[in-house]
């Protein structure tokens, strides 16, 4: 053998040598890639486990609307002749029952354009509400906004007791599946009755009627459209927009409801 045979004997043990080297580090990295991939895809199935199991653990602790029991909501007893009225035995709360039709179109537009603008296009959650409610407290640090629909208010007021009433994520989640339930229950109508006899108004004062009587001496369906605005921006804050306290305040607020009542969908025709 030559000494030339001999160089190139060398060189290719040499090329075979790094050829085998750069195997087994490719084997390495193809190894080392696998267990990353491994370990992620183990997180992802605990995280997959452990959302499904919270969230049939969530699921299974929601209120059903069937079964929940209702606040006790008193009326008044009238004590009548004929067709006059002799006098009104109070119950604990201030509070007589009105149809929709007795309520007016009016204090119902009123009450729509104050609370939830978009009450006829939602359903029982106004998401785009939702949203515009957290991005104010995301920016301003606090946590007022509530972004609650009247359906979410009316659920709030029979069937979540006041000791439960805190601002809590539990109690907006039971609070928003009451409120799908009842949309799947009750007419959009029906859901707005029921808030209408049930809110409170301030000065011991429960549902509409009660109200119209209190602030007005008046039947509800009688309330001229500022009166309506008046008692329709009363629930969010009734002391602050009392009328007999606060007049000032009560005046801008009433000329506030009467701004965005007029650029609400009329619901005078509907029925329930």
């Amino acid at each position: 053998m030559t000494p030339r045979d001999s160089r190139d004997d060398g060189l290719i043990v040499s090329r075979r040598r790094r050829q085998l080297e750069r195997r087994r580090k490719r084997s390495r990295r193809t190894a080392r890639r696998g267990n990353v991939l491994a370990v992620i895809g183990g997180f992802f199935v605990l995280l997959i486990g452990g959302g499904v199991i919270a969230a049939g653990v969530i699921i299974g602790r929601l209120p059903d609307l069937g079964k929940a029991a209702a606040v006790q909501l008193g009326a008044n007893s009238v004590v009548k002749s004929g067709d006059k009225i002799l006098s009104v035995i109070p119950a604990n709360e201030n509070r007589t029952p009105l149809r929709w039709k007795d309520l007016g179109a009016h204090l119902r537009n009123a009450t729509v354009a104050i609370e939830d603008k978009r009450y006829w296009q939602h359903g029982a959650l106004d998401y785009e509400g939702i949203g515009r409610a957290l991005w104010h407290d995301l920016t301003t640090g606090s946590y007022a906004e509530g972004g609650s629909t009247i359906t979410q208010q009316l659920v709030r007021n029979l069937y979540i007791p006041d000791s439960a009433r805190n601002k809590t994520v539990q109690r907006k989640v039971d609070e928003a599946w009451l409120a799908i339930q009842a949309e799947d229950r009750w007419t959009k109508a029906q859901i707005l009755t029921m808030y209408l006899n049930t809110v409170f108004y301030g000065r011991y004062a429960y549902g509409a009627e009660a109200a119209a009587q209190t602030y007005f001496n008046k039947h509800a369906k009688q309330l001229s459209l500022p009166q309506a605005a008046l008692l329709a921006g009363l629930p969010q804050a009734p002391s602050d927009y009392d009328p007999f306290k606060n007049p000032v305040l009560a005046k801008q607020r009433r000329r506030s409801g009467c701004m965005r009542e007029s650029s609400t969908r009329p619901c005078a025709s509907r029925t329930s």
